[in-house]
Parts: structure tokens; sequence; C-alpha cells
């Protein structure tokens, strides 16, 4: 049987992603989508928002030339995370 998260749970998996970013992508169809568990209560799959961070981590990678430990430290969150890799990117390419 599929272990559900209520909200919590998935910002903590997802590094602290907002309600708002998570429904976003969710609507976009880039994030797993919610079930509605109840008349006013929404969970989300545990195993599908492992494999959404697991395929996220595919895709970031580690930035040319560096790792994402230059960046992850100082990150919040991880929109923040791949917003800080993205620029160090830009930064080593107009170098």
């Amino acid at each position: 049987m599929a272990r559900l998260l209520r909200f919590p749970g998935v910002q903590v998996k997802t590094g602290g992603l907002s309600r708002s970013t998570i429904w976003r992508l969710e609507r976009d169809g880039l994030f797993p989508k919610r079930r509605l568990v109840t008349g006013k209560i929404v969970a989300w799959d545990e195993a599908e928002i492992d494999d959404w961070i697991m395929s996220r981590n595919q895709e970031v990678g580690p930035a040319p030339g560096g790792s994402l430990k230059d960046v992850a430290p100082k990150a919040r969150s991880l929109d923040e995370l791949w917003a800080r890799a993205a620029a160090a990117d830009r930064l080593k390419v107009n170098e």
C-alpha cells in the first residue's frame, strides 16, 4: 500500500518548496498529482515524490567544472539551489 504524505511532509522532502510552487509545478505537469483523501484533505504518494526528487537530481547534476557542493550549503530550497547553480554556470561560461 502506498504511503501518503500531507503537505508538511512533501515540503520537508522537497527541501522547503512552498505550497504555491508545488501546486504550480503540479498544474504544469512537472510534479506528481495530489490525491483527494477526504472532502478537504489532499495528500501525495510518497513513492511518486521520491521518484520526482531523483529525476530532478539527475536533471540538475553537477555544474560544469564544479559541483553543487559549491552552492548547496547556502541554498534554502531546491528552487534556490537550482537558481544558484544556474548562476554559477553563467559565471563560468562568461569567464
